[in-house]
């Protein structure tokens, strides 16, 4: 080894030659075990201020080293205090510098040949034999493929096992079953998870081929990277995971250990993780170790699979102002350049703006088991734009999705297999009175419906932290659709509002007509009309144009005045002269399987005035018979007679720092614990936002000693730098979602674990409280 130092210190000289230039203050051999000459590796200077130098021998730029044959020189010291050497194949090896002399060497281990079971591998030598152990998935970063790895040994020799994930999925059950570990669960999670004095590590391996990013440590564009990731309970320090690092990107040498592709890149589990990584990113650096966090990876997204399913349909490209005014159905495929406030019924949706999963785009297409897709670029996209105006098969699966050209045949047979069977929302008629949410429960959805029935039980629940309020049920709004006449002027008038709202007068004449047929009986009788009438069943644009004549009617009737008289002194009762939100309650919506987001509406009133309760309540009600309601339930086979609308009653928040929707389920990281969050700025809407506004987007989880984090995908579009949410602020609604989670798994009839609610929140008032303001299910429908 000497010889070999020596050997290189005279190449040095040699090389200097005639040069007038001093000789290098710093020369490194860089030798094997069998004193044999590295001339190919991967090196890093570390300084004493904390600043780094990473560069590649034999073609380092000659202005930072110069590379020597089994070695390099620095001609000019800098404060170098360490030099860490990688070589595939090898253990990385870290040295001192020494004082004063600037002459060392640095001997790297050959690694022992790589074990290969059925049950694990000590290191991957290739792509394949990496592969070979994944699990595969779809995510917002392209297909994933996910190793578990355990590391024993910390306190010794280390050793690296690569689990066969697809057979171990849990760290846990590796360990009992093929290494023979007798520990319980608990005993388990406090020897890998917990402290720095720990024998073992777990964690994942993430490879995302497709995924190209912008890196946190490099200003370059990233591509492929392999993410280093652990459990975000786990209370790991910096230095725990560089040794991590190094250990697996020892045993991974298909890995470049260079440039910007294929990098082993550690990135955070939540936001405790992140500012111990802020304050460790010289010692990352120093190692040449990558890393970026979940908002720099998602920032790089241009293709999201939202959800699955299959349509055919004709490809039709809309901008906003033509989708507000198209006569649309299932058996239409639509390319939306922006972001709409509210979609109608179409078979399948292609967005050029990216959605969050709570976009009301995505919550219809859930609903509805439709293909939802965002792709930046879609209208110009090779593969779409040729195909639009025509008939075509849409088809979006967890590899991606798929267009081709249809036949109407092919069309034909696939819309008339998706038949539904007949669903007849339950209601009870009988049911009277202005019940409190302090005197409802879970089980008189059947009376007032699931929205209602939810928000009382969430005020038993939270007290202050969900609102107070009261019911209408559904009987009011059967006997004012009972009791109300068709007359002449509401037909005129409905035929005015008809022709003001841009449809053309044929259109409207033809309404008209029908309104007018029906004089004298009820709105009840108006609705069994058009139900039965051939024409409005099969001419959607002539449809809808009754649909809205129907829709004007109900909000123009005539409410009894005793009910009149009760509601608003209900309201008066319980508010005062305080603002009140009149919310639709009907029994088609928040169903387990259906939500019906969206298709209804409510409307702020007050006990008195034009805005009195009893006036507004028609608006509310008239709501059933929107075009985009009407055809909604009309997709999933309801019976349009059976429906009903109920009205929650609460009170009104008009000082909103932030409104968002949680869900009790992580859909940032599907199978991992947490809450998946959209919030937003002041009273600006999540799911429909008119601005084109994005909300931020994080999941709430675990975090080291049995707290809860952040792990954040984006910021709010409004507020591009700073989180909407104070940490206090996060661990409140996390407490609430937990409380909530609890107490509704058994009323469903399914275990927490298995089930999912859409938490609607406000924060709000100088004092920023919470406000839990909604609760349903979440749930996807089978395409």
């Amino acid at each position: 080894m000497k010889r070999e130092l020596a050997a290189l210190m005279l190449s040095v000289a040699t090389s200097c030659g005639s040069d007038p230039e001093p000789p290098p203050e710093l020369v490194v051999a860089v030798v094997d075990e069998q004193g044999e000459a590295r001339e190919a590796f991967r090196a890093v200077l570390a300084y004493e201020d904390g600043g780094a130098t990473a560069f590649s021998c034999p073609q380092a730029p000659a202005d930072v080293v110069t590379c020597e044959r089994g070695g390099f020189s620095v001609r000019r010291r800098q404060g170098e205090t360490a030099v860490t050497v990688k070589v595939p194949g090898y253990g990385f090896e870290t040295a001192s510098v020494p004082e004063p002399a600037g002459h060392m060497q640095v001997l790297l281990a050959r690694l022992a040949p790589f074990e290969q079971t059925d049950h694990y591998l000590s290191g991957a030598s290739s792509e394949d034999a990496f592969l070979s152990l994944a699990a595969e998935s779809r995510t917002e970063l392209g297909t994933a493929y996910s190793v578990k790895f355990y590391i024993a040994g910390l306190d010794g020799e280390p050793r690296v096992y690569l689990q066969n994930t697809r057979r171990y999925p849990l760290h846990f059950d590796f360990v009992r079953t093929v290494l023979g570990a007798a520990a319980t669960r608990e005993e388990f999670a406090r020897r890998t998870y917990q402290g720095e004095g720990r024998a073992a590590l777990a964690g994942t391996l993430v490879y995302y081929p497709e995924l190209t990013y912008g890196g946190a440590s490099s200003r370059d564009e990233r591509s492929s990277p392999l993410a280093l990731s652990f459990f975000p309970s786990d209370d790991l320090s910096p230095a725990l995971v560089l040794r991590a690092h190094r250990l697996l990107e020892e045993r991974l040498p298909w890995l470049a250990l260079e440039g910007d592709a294929r990098r082993l890149t550690y990135v955070p589990a939540g936001s405790a993780q992140e500012a111990a990584l802020v304050d460790a990113r010289a010692r990352f650096a120093q190692q040449d170790a990558s890393w970026s966090d979940h908002v720099e990876l998602f920032a790089g997204v241009t293709q999201q699979v939202l959800n699955p399913g299959v349509a055919y349909g004709t490809l039709t490209l809309l901008g906003p102002n033509e989708l507000s005014h198209a006569v649309l159905s299932s058996h239409d495929i639509l390319v939306l350049s922006r972001l709409p406030n509210d979609l109608p019924l179409v078979g399948g949706t292609i967005t050029e703006e990216l959605q969050t999963p709570l976009a009301h785009v995505n919550l219809a297409a859930r609903a509805r088991g439709t293909p939802n897709l965002a792709l930046k670029g879609a209208a110009s996209d090779a593969r779409i734009a040729p195909l639009l105006g025509k008939l075509v098969r849409f088809e979006v699966s967890e590899g991606g999705f798929s267009l081709q050209e249809s036949s109407i045949e092919e069309a034909e047979h696939y819309w008339s297999s998706r038949s539904r069977p007949r669903l007849v929302p339950e209601a009870d008629l009988a049911f009277e009175g202005l019940p409190t949410f302090d005197e409802l429960s879970f089980a008189d959805a059947r009376r007032v419906g699931v929205k209602a029935a939810n928000l009382a039980e969430l005020h038993q629940l939270l007290g202050d932290l969900a609102p107070r309020g009261f019911a209408v049920p559904f009987s009011a709004y059967a006997t004012y659709m009972a009791s109300n006449r068709v007359t002449a002027t509401l037909c005129e008038a409905a035929r005015a509002d008809c022709e003001v709202e841009g449809r053309d007068a044929a259109r409207c004449d033809r309404a008209q007509e029908r309104c007018t047929d029906a004089e004298g009986t009820s709105f009840i009788d108006l609705l069994e009309a058009l139900l039965s009438d051939d024409e409005v069943t099969t001419e959607s644009a002539l449809r809808e144009a009754c649909l809205d004549a129907l829709k004007y009617l109900v909000g123009h009737g005539e409410v009894e005045e005793t009910f009149a008289a009760a509601l608003d002194a209900r309201v008066r009762e319980l508010f005062a002269d305080g603002q009140v939100r009149l919310r639709s309650s009907t029994n088609a919506e928040d169903l387990p399987g259906f939500s019906g987001a969206g298709l209804y509406e409510s409307v702020s009133a007050r006990a008195e005035g034009d805005k009195r309760a009893s006036f507004r309540i028609r608006e509310v009600w008239a709501s059933v018979w929107l075009w985009r309601a009407f055809e909604e339930r009309q997709f999933w086979n309801v019976d349009q007679r059976a429906v009903q609308m109920a009205v929650a009653v609460n009170s009104a928040i008009d000082d909103e720092a932030a409104n968002g929707v949680l869900i009790t389920r992580n859909l940032l990281q599907p199978g991992a614990e947490g809450h998946y969050v959209n919030v937003q700025f002041g009273e600006v809407e999540v799911a429909n936002p008119e601005s084109g506004a994005v909300p931020e987007v994080f999941a709430i989880v675990p975090g080291p000693a049995n707290s809860v984090q952040v792990l954040r995908q984006s910021f709010s579009s409004l507020s591009p730098h700073e989180p909407l949410l104070r940490d206090a602020e996060v661990a409140a609604l996390s407490d609430a979602a937990d409380l909530v989670q609890a107490h509704f798994a058994p009323l469903y009839g399914v275990p927490s674990s298995q089930l999912a609610l859409d938490l609607e929140f406000k924060i709000y008032g100088p004092e920023r409280r919470l406000r839990v303001k909604q609760a349903r299910p979440y749930s996807r429908q089978t395409p």
